[in-house]
This record gives structure tokens, sequence and C-alpha cells, in this order.
């Protein structure tokens, strides 16, 4: 199946959308206070901070322009779920590692996006299966 129709694809379609609005809140957040983050988390540089809240609002953007149609690709579906995972697995191995000396905050911070990031991960999974059954 080249697209996944809109019926079908109502799980996927708002996990995607909510998965948008979450990265731009997270983008806004991260460019507008980048000065603020490097103290918060212990780690990095206001520039890191900065151009990661860019990078997060342009896959936002994204997120949203490809859910406006009726049909939903497959394989951007599955682009978003392969960052998801990816972002989830960099978490695991920052936190597990404790290699870039994140300060507890830090642990805490990341903790929480990457449980928020794996929940949209599953659930764009299942809207997925749910709309090409």
């Amino acid at each position: 199946m080249a697209t996944l129709t809109q019926k079908r694809s109502n799980l996927l379609r708002t996990a995607l959308r909510a998965n948008g609005l979450f990265s731009a809140l997270s983008g806004i957040l991260l460019a507008l206070g980048a000065s603020q983050f490097p103290s918060l988390m212990g780690v990095g540089t206001s520039l890191f901070y900065g151009v990661l809240g860019v990078i997060l609002l342009f896959h936002a953007g994204m997120l949203f322009f490809f859910t406006r149609t009726e049909t939903i690709r497959p394989a951007f579906a599955w682009y978003a779920i392969l960052g998801d995972v990816a972002w989830v697995l960099a978490t695991v191995v920052i936190l597990l590692s404790n290699s870039i000396g994140l300060s507890s905050t830090g642990n805490w911070i990341l903790l929480i996006i990457g449980d928020i990031v794996l929940v949209f991960a599953i659930v764009q999974i299942i809207g997925v299966r749910r709309a090409s059954a």
C-alpha cells in the first residue's frame, strides 16, 4: 500500500501531530532559552542548544506538513518512528554511560524527554500497523 488512508490512519496522524507539537514547543524553548541550558544541563554551549532548537522546529514543521493531507505515506511515518527510536537509544547510551557529565537536573530532563519520545514511537508503530491492516 503506497499510502495510508485517512480513516484508518487517525491514530497515526494524531500521534505524529502530537509529536510535532512536542517538538515545536521543545524547539521554541531551546531556541529562546539557549543561554540557560548549559548551566541547567551541566554540559554544552548556547550555540548547541540553539541549533538543536532550530532542528526540532524544522522536524516539527515536517511532521505537520506531511500529516496535512488525506493520506500519510508509510515512508514518512517510518522516518518519524526511526528518528524517535534513534533519540531514545541515544538517551539510553548517554544516561547509562554518564560520559558527557550531565548535571542531576540534566539527567532527569533527558530521562523524561526520552520517555515521552518512546511513547510517541510506540503509538506511531501501533498507528502504522492499524492503518495498514
